[in-house]
């Protein structure tokens, strides 16, 4: 939740102190908009042909207004209830779940379900998209790219995003709130790493991008994401749980744990 920013970085701070984490860094951003596939970059074989020149002259006519999802929130509101929560955790385990399952699955009436999904997750646009997952290129021979990029304004922002999203190396985006800098996560063979950045080099000459950084992340590396912590919503309430006190306890009883298992591990061998 907003109100407790300030306590994530605290956390973050104790993670450096206590020698867990060298450094962090820490972006807000707007929810992240998925890039489903392509075959933009094809020929008619089906084999890939990656076209940076394409991007380059694309660019400049493109979209300049933003997806809804990358656009900075006004506020944050709470839409959903519990009812809605539990029927979009078990929409992402399996989006083609019928009404008729979820309300055997959640124990709900069948018309309980679909009052939720059509007036509340559907109508206040709790949901924004499906997202559709496919490995396009060889696992063994590509990476991932964690690519932070600052635009010179947000006109040049909306025109990379709206190209990157059209293309199947995009996987996800986000907006950093109130700048304009774009989180983006890029998934390409090794043979395209120059290339990517050749065209990243030319973008910054010419002025659209004022500066950028990335992270490389191999991809036979186990990645994880999270699902909707339905479990720390208060349903009375209608707001999201966040026990800072606990956690911080939780962090120092793990740490020293772990810390004495070192030293009986030490001591052992000595």
């Amino acid at each position: 939740p907003e109100k407790y920013c300030e306590n994530l970085k605290y956390f973050l701070e104790e993670l450096k102190n206590l020698d867990l984490i060298f450094d962090y860094e820490l972006y807000y951003s707007t929810c992240y908009l998925r890039v489903n596939p392509s075959i933009d970059w094809t020929d008619n074989r089906l084999y890939w042909i990656f076209d940076w020149n394409k991007v380059l002259n694309d660019i400049e006519k493109a979209e300049t207004n933003l997806p809804k999802t990358l656009i900075d929130p006004k506020r944050y509101e709470i839409r959903a209830d519990f009812e809605d929560l539990l029927i979009l955790k078990e929409l992402e385990r399996d989006a083609t779940t019928s009404f008729k399952e979820l309300s055997k699955k959640l124990g709900l009436p069948y018309h309980e379900i679909r009052y939720h999904y059509y007036r509340h997750i559907v109508e206040k646009e709790i949901l924004e998209d499906f997202e559709i997952y496919v490995k396009r290129f060889d696992f063994n021979e590509s990476l991932a790219l964690f690519l932070i990029t600052e635009f010179t304004n947000l006109t040049n922002l909306a025109k990379f995003a709206n190209i990157i999203r059209e293309l199947p190396i995009g996987e996800v985006m986000g907006k950093v709130i109130g700048q304009n800098k774009l989180l983006s996560y890029i998934y390409l063979p090794y043979s395209e790493m120059k290339n990517l950045l050749t065209m990243m080099n030319i973008l910054a000459e010419t002025g659209y991008i004022k500066r950028y950084k990335y992270y490389m992340q191999f991809l036979h590396e186990k990645a994880y994401r999270q699902s909707i912590p339905y479990k720390l919503f208060d349903a009375k309430d209608r707001k999201w749980i966040y026990k800072h006190d606990l956690y911080m306890q939780m962090l120092h009883e793990d740490y020293m744990r772990i810390k004495r298992l070192i030293q009986d591990s030490k001591s052992r061998f000595n």
